[in-house]
């Protein structure tokens, strides 16, 4: 009845065993702990990715913000604006009028200009 080592195969383990079988597991222990280590390393990664993504998309909210305000100023603007069309259209149709009657005016004039040219340079009868 020989010890338990040997009795049921028939052969005789090697006296290094213990040695390998502890390389085997801190070489396993190592083998883990460096897939740990680069998981964490591209969690790291991928939360400074997501922190500089919502860095981003906080300036992109911070500029439409922006962009929001300058679109209610403009639209302010217009509504200020236009109260005044109406009166745009008024002086525009009454200076369509005034330019009529300064055409008018003009040709009125030249009709006198040439009545006095002609009376100015007509033979003049003597007195009797």
């Amino acid at each position: 009845a020989e010890g338990a080592e040997g009795s049921e195969s028939g052969a005789e383990l090697p006296p290094e065993l213990p040695e390998l079988i502890e390389a085997m597991f801190g070489n396993l222990t190592a083998a883990v702990s460096g897939e740990l280590k680069a998981a964490c390393n591209e969690y790291r990664l991928l939360e400074r990715m997501n922190s500089m993504a919502g860095e981003e998309y906080k300036k992109m909210g911070d500029f439409a913000a922006g962009v929001q305000v300058y679109v209610e100023g403009l639209r302010a603007n217009e509504a200020q604006f236009a109260q005044f069309d109406g009166q745009i259209a008024e002086i525009d149709q009454q200076v369509g009028e005034l330019e009529e009657v300064m055409s008018r005016l003009d040709t009125f004039t030249k009709r006198m200009e040439d009545r006095f040219k002609a009376l100015v340079q007509a033979p003049r009868a003597e007195p009797l």
